[in-house]
C-alpha cells in the first residue's frame, strides 16, 4: 500500500507545474560513453530561479549529448548551452495544460487507490488462508482496513495538493 502511494508521489512529481524543480530531469537519460545513464550521474541539476534550472555537467565532452538529452525529453524544454553549463528556461503552462495536467494527476490518483485496494484484498486473502481464528481474521481485516484508509486519504491529499500547485498561476 504504501509502495503505490510513492510510486503516486514521484508520478505526480513528474507534471510540469511552471515552477523549475530540479527533479523534473530526474528521468532524462543521456547517451554517454556507449551506454544510456540517468543525467545525475553526468550533471548536477539546480533550480536557479522560479522560471530556469541549471545543469552543470561533470565532462565537457559530454554537454552536447546532455542538451540533447533535454531537448528530446517530451518536455518542451530548450536548453541553452553556456560553456559546460547548461540553463533550461522552463516556459510557462496554460490554463487548458493545466487543466488536462490537472485531470492527468486525478487519473494517477484512482490508478494508486486501486493498487492500494488490491493490496488490502490480497492482504485479506492472505489472512484468510493462514487459518486464523474468526476473531483475529475480523480484528486482522480492521487493521488492514485502517491501514488502508490512512494510504487512500495521503493519496487525495496528494492529490488536492499538486492539484493546487497545477492551478495557482505564477
Amino acid at each position: 500500500m504504501e509502495k503505490a502511494r510513492k510510486i503516486l508521489d514521484s508520478e505526480l512529481k513528474k507534471l510540469r507545474t511552471g515552477r523549475a524543480d530540479a527533479s523534473m530531469l530526474d528521468n532524462v537519460r543521456v547517451k554517454a560513453h556507449d551506454a544510456d545513464v540517468a543525467l545525475a550521474h553526468v550533471a548536477q541539476v539546480s533550480a536557479t530561479d522560479p522560471r530556469a534550472l541549471t545543469v552543470n555537467v561533470f565532462d565537457p565532452e559530454l554537454v552536447a549529448a546532455v542538451e540533447k538529452a533535454i531537448r528530446s525529453s517530451g518536455m518542451g524544454f530548450n536548453p541553452q548551452v553556456a560553456g559546460t553549463c547548461i540553463k533550461v528556461p522552463i516556459p510557462k503552462v496554460t490554463a487548458e495544460v493545466r487543466q488536462q495536467l490537472s485531470k492527468t494527476a486525478a487519473n494517477l490518483t484512482e490508478i494508486a487507490k486501486v493498487s492500494i485496494r488490491r493490496a488490502r484484498q490480497n492482504a485479506v486473502d492472505k489472512g484468510k488462508k493462514a487459518g486464523l481464528p474468526k476473531d483475529d481474521l475480523q480484528k486482522f481485516e480492521k487493521e488492514i482496513q485502517t491501514l488502508t484508509d490512512k494510504e487512500v486519504k495521503a493519496a487525495d491529499e496528494a492529490l488536492k495538493a499538486k492539484q493546487a500547485e497545477l492551478t495557482s498561476t505564477d
